[in-house]
């Protein structure tokens, strides 16, 4: 039947919009109905013609590592509920979303649609954080959804959070989704041009009114790796001073705009080198060294985080929303210890040895340009992920599933290498 050949762009708009307008709470409440729907939506992918290469393979083993490694973080931990249920979403989130997005990016037509999808999407989510710093009102928390983060970013100095339920959330979905509008840039045709500057100009001034510095360094890295790679020395220059020209300016500048000043990324309340993260790196360790294969459990930084803290007296004071390593990277070494981290470094090294590789063997066109937007969005979101326990928001976890999909689907093919004809 012809509908059949429409359905994949259908479930693929659903399924994105699932991740980008509708905030984490949503993603716990529905998780088994969504995920029924998703794995249609895949089973549709797996069985539909028209892709340049099986959407399931050989390759695929690190993933499959990763999702078989990361079950580490229930063997040993205190409470098995929460670590199944932790481990279980992000599995199959990880399966669903990874093979999602590699089948969309088997097949050209769909690709260029589901681009086309992520950049008027990040369109809405920008304007809605813009509608809200300007007027310090959301209607999606003040009406419909509790979110004990909006009092205190919409009071004051607002800090934008769109659909994503938290500024630094909002900025790392910004930093997801921004680089896709590149691609239109690139392409020859007016209205795609039209819509590649629309999407960058307005993702990147909420992304700036977010005040995330997790996704500020997220930013710099993935300008770095897409210049790099593109041996582009005379913008890498440029877009180095501008960086270093902000961050001074940054620095005599009130509240909250000194965020981005270097005592304010380094130093200041949550900075990289705080006492407040300092703290949380001993904690860690100490997590790790008491179990250092299989890790002290999923989610259980939380759990255990009384115990840990090396400040008794002030524990009590600590929110429950503040008993996190803020650092995906520790999260993962304490709560699943060696066999964890092994195969999340397993699977990120794949990616991008595999993406290489494949850059390498592309000529310049659409294919190429989606690649290395792929891999520098992943490049900025493993940056990020310094910031905070990111792989714990579903509605991030299920974009970089899918990016890293994107990647594996077309590095996976023969697409534009000569062998086949391109576009």
């Amino acid at each position: 039947m012809a509908i059949l050949r429409y359905l994949p762009k259908v479930f693929f708009a659903v399924f994105f919009a699932w991740i980008s307008f509708l905030p984490t709470p949503f993603h716990g409440s529905y998780f088994f109905s969504s995920l029924a729907v998703s794995f249609i939506f895949l089973i549709i992918i797996l069985f539909s013609n028209g892709r340049s290469g099986p959407v399931a393979g050989w390759g695929d083993w690190p993933m499959w590592a990763l999702v078989i490694l990361l079950a580490a973080g229930v063997l040993k931990a205190a409470d098995k509920n929460v670590a199944f249920s932790t481990y279980y979403s992000l599995a199959a989130n990880m399966l669903v979303a990874f093979y999602i997005g590699k089948g969309i990016f088997l097949h050209e037509q769909e690709r260029d649609f589901a681009v086309t999808v992520i950049c008027f999407y990040a369109i809405i989510v920008s304007l809605l954080g813009l509608f809200e710093t300007f007027w310090a009102f959301n209607p999606l928390y003040t009406f419909f959804i509790d979110n004990i983060f909006y009092e205190r970013y919409i009071s004051e100095e607002v800090r934008p959070m769109s659909t994503l339920l938290n500024p630094a959330a909002l900025g790392t979905y910004l930093l997801l989704s921004g680089p896709f509008s590149i691609f239109f840039l690139k392409q020859q045709e007016r209205p795609k041009k039209i819509l590649g500057a629309v999407t960058l100009t307005l993702v990147m001034t909420c992304f700036f009114l977010a005040l995330s510095r997790g996704s500020f360094a997220g930013l710099i890295a993935m300008a770095l790796f897409y210049l790099l790679v593109e041996k582009d020395r005379e913008r890498l220059l440029f877009y180095g001073l501008l960086f270093v020209g902000f961050l001074c300016v940054a620095s005599f500048l009130p509240y909250p705009f000194s965020r981005f000043s270097l005592e304010g990324i380094f130093i200041h309340g949550t900075g990289f080198f705080s006492k407040y993260r300092s703290v949380r790196l001993d904690m860690a360790i100490q997590m790790f060294r008491d179990s250092p294969f299989l890790g002290i459990g999923l989610n259980h930084f939380r759990v255990l985080f009384d115990h840990y803290y090396p400040l008794k007296s002030q524990v009590a004071d600590i929110l429950w929303e503040h008993k996190i390593a803020d650092n995906m990277y520790l999260t993962l070494l304490a709560e699943t210890g060696l066999a964890g981290i092994a195969g999340f470094l397993i699977f990120i090294s794949s990616l991008f040895l595999r993406g290489i590789r494949k850059l390498g063997e592309l000529e310049k066109g659409s294919a190429r340009t989606l690649l290395l937007v792929s891999l520098s969005s992943l490049a900025g979101f493993l940056t990020d992920m310094n910031g905070y326990e990111v792989l714990y928001w579903p509605n991030l976890y299920l974009f970089f599933c899918l990016i890293c999909g994107f990647i594996q689907g077309i590095s996976g093919n023969r697409e534009g290498t000569g062998a086949v004809p391109h576009g």
